[in-house]
């Protein structure tokens, strides 16, 4: 794999679900020729639920490694994670810069309101795309059916 042209460079996008990292990690993968780490497409594509913290903690620590190895060889890495604790982004940007690599912090940030509808908009995606059925009530959305009293306003 050859390199970018670039110096090796970590990019640390930090957000909640629905800010927009997975639409500005993209926009960052083409315009720099770098590779993206979203462990939620890795999820995907191996069948795991989404919601798994174990798995999802097992997939974003192979991620990282394979990131270190790209950032020896020079590469450009663009890491999608959330990575909402500081200390999480302080042990990335340490190694990174450890391994000679520059290291850029963009957060990402949108009102509740604005997440929420992102959010509902990419589940319904995600359920139409991988089978799964997702109800919601207009205040929220759950992968579980909810209750007499929850029934969605679709009739689902």
């Amino acid at each position: 794999m050859e390199g970018s042209g670039e110096s090796p460079r970590l990019i640390i996008l930090c957000g909640l679900p629905g800010s927009g990292k997975t639409t500005l990690a993209k926009v960052f993968e083409r315009k720099f020729r770098a590779v993206r780490f979203a462990p939620d497409e890795w999820m995907s594509a191996l069948s795991l639920d989404l919601y798994d913290e174990q798995r999802r903690a097992r997939v974003e620590d192979l991620q990282w490694k394979l990131a270190q190895q790209l950032l020896t060889l020079g590469l450009i890495v663009v890491i999608e994670w959330g990575t909402w604790g500081r200390s999480e982004r302080d042990r990335l940007r340490e190694r990174a810069r450890a391994l000679g690599a520059a290291v850029e912090l963009h957060v990402l940030d949108a009102s509740p309101d604005v997440l929420f509808e992102r959010v509902r908009i990419c589940e319904a995606w995600k359920a139409l795309r991988f089978g799964a059925r997702i109800y919601c009530d207009g205040r929220s959305c759950s992968r579980h059916r909810p209750g007499k009293k929850g029934r969605c306003s679709t009739g689902h």
